[in-house]
């Protein structure tokens, strides 16, 4: 991944899903109840597809960057739609 402003989303995400990880760790641990640890479990779901999703957004503007014959309109309306798929803002 190529933008520092992408990456640092990214890991940024990363960290708060792995303290959702953990905190998994010790609701199991500790006996929770079965819809708080699947609460918290589709939290961590939306966070992986949220990282994916970025991930994926940042590679296809990066390929498409580096084409001579792509409009820069083209890349945003790309953009767009993949974010309206993703559910992202």
């Amino acid at each position: 991944m190529k933008d520092n402003e992408a990456r640092s989303s990214v890991i940024k995400r990363l960290s708060k899903i792995e303290g959702q990880v953990r905190g998994l760790v010790r609701m199991i641990s500790e006996e929770r109840s079965c819809d708080e640890i699947i609460n918290q479990i589709q939290a961590v779901k939306a966070g992986i597809n949220k990282v994916a999703a970025i991930i994926l957004e940042r590679n296809i503007v990066d390929c498409l960057s580096l084409s001579e014959n792509t409009d820069q309109t083209e890349i945003e309306k790309l953009r767009k739609l993949l974010s309206k798929i993703a559910g992202s803002k």
